[in-house]
């Protein structure tokens, strides 16, 4: 008979894989000490940056990119000299080679951007400076229009593209085709190689850009990949709201009932709410019967808060600018599930995706086959 294996003096212990929805409990960070965060409950980000800071907050809950800026940050330490995008690039190239690159590889621009930076994650969005946002704009977009992205060497080397290049250069076939790559994994993103000649004027230099875009399978493109402006900055406020509220929820949960963490919660919420000034006022609501409605000094209402219903029979109903952020437990549930599922999509290499129907319907089948041969024996 085989005796157990024990743990030895000096020997580590075995890791044990946590489940794919409780990998934020390895987070020792706490967010809600921030100076800025009640801009997220009350949705105060530039509609403009909304879905970078969306991109930046979500990032901040993945606990790889947590262990690989403590490393990012011992190598800066060792080596101040260093390019810092270059420690940053061969960081997250080892990870991706250890975890796999299949898994999203989109994301690999995205972590060394924000890796190159001193700040991320121990910052949010909102305390990042203008240039740190910048710096860390891998999603770019953001309210003050940045320069045309230039992924620098190592990164397409990194990526293959140099090495995709190189095989249309040796291929007759190809051999005349001007340098232009689809990016790996985007349906929108595509790598160009131009002559810019700057004896040339700004306007002649801007008016061949758009000669080029209105080629016509440069129009073909630009029609095909269209997305919507209307409507969206609502679903990034509605994110980050969700990963806030999740935040805060999770915080006070720890070592309480779940009816304790929704009240500390609501009161920390009510507590650090923000309250209108009269520029506020003026700005938000249009029409002069709106603006009556509050004075400066008021509370301010969560994003898309609603009205409260009375706890009791008759008992009048709270405005949205004095509602709980947590009316109930299932609006603190709900929040979680919203920010859970926008973390499958973005980072699905940790928080993979709930399996479809025809997943499931294939595990009920093998399930049934297994049960039938464990009858049979």
């Amino acid at each position: 008979m085989k005796t157990p294996r024990t743990k030895t003096a000096g020997q580590p212990a075995a890791k044990i894989a946590p489940k794919p929805g409780e990998l934020w409990q390895q987070l020792n960070h706490t967010f809600h000490t921030s100076p800025t965060f009640m801009d997220y409950l009350h949705g105060d980000v530039d509609p403009l940056e909304a879905h970078e800071a969306c991109r930046y907050e979500y990032a901040r809950e993945s606990p790889a990119l947590w262990e690989l800026a403590r490393q990012r940050d011992e190598l800066r330490a060792a080596c101040p000299k260093d390019w810092p995008a270059r420690i940053a690039a061969s960081l997250v190239e080892r990870h991706f080679q250890e975890n796999g690159w299949t898994k999203h590889p989109g994301n690999a621009l995205r972590d060394t951007m924000l890796l190159a930076g001193k700040s991320f994650p121990k910052k949010d969005w909102k305390e990042l400076t203008f240039e740190e946002r910048v710096g860390a704009d891998a999603f770019a977009g953001h309210s003050r229009i940045a320069p045309l992205t230039m992924p620098p060497l190592f990164f397409l080397q990194m990526c293959g593209v140099l090495g995709q290049l190189s095989k249309m250069g040796e291929d007759y076939r190809t051999l005349r085709h001007p340098p232009f790559l689809q990016k790996q994994n985007s349906e929108s993103v595509f790598y160009a190689m131009f002559e810019v000649d700057f004896a040339k004027t700004k306007r002649r230099l801007m008016a061949e850009f758009e000669k080029w875009l209105m080629l016509r399978e440069n129009r073909e493109r630009l029609e095909k990949h269209k997305t919507p402006t209307v409507g969206t900055t609502g679903k990034w406020l509605d994110r980050l709201k969700d990963l806030a509220a999740w935040r805060l929820y999770r915080e006070f949960a720890k070592g309480r009932s779940p009816a304790k963490a929704l009240e500390a919660a609501n009161e920390f919420a009510d507590e650090h709410r923000k309250h209108f000034t009269q520029e506020e006022i003026r700005k938000k609501f249009k029409t002069l019967a709106e603006r009556k409605q509050f004075r400066p000094g008021d509370p301010r209402p969560f994003h898309n808060a609603k009205c409260q219903k009375g706890q009791v029979p008759n008992d009048a109903d709270l405005p949205p600018n004095k509602a709980d952020l947590f009316s109930e437990d299932a609006e603190a549930r709900k929040a979680k599930a919203g920010a859970l599922d926008f973390l499958r999509e973005i980072r699905p290499d940790q928080y993979p995706p709930h399996p479809t129907e025809a997943e499931i319907a294939e595990f009920d089948n093998i399930r049934q086959i297994v049960g039938r041969f464990v009858r049979l024996k």
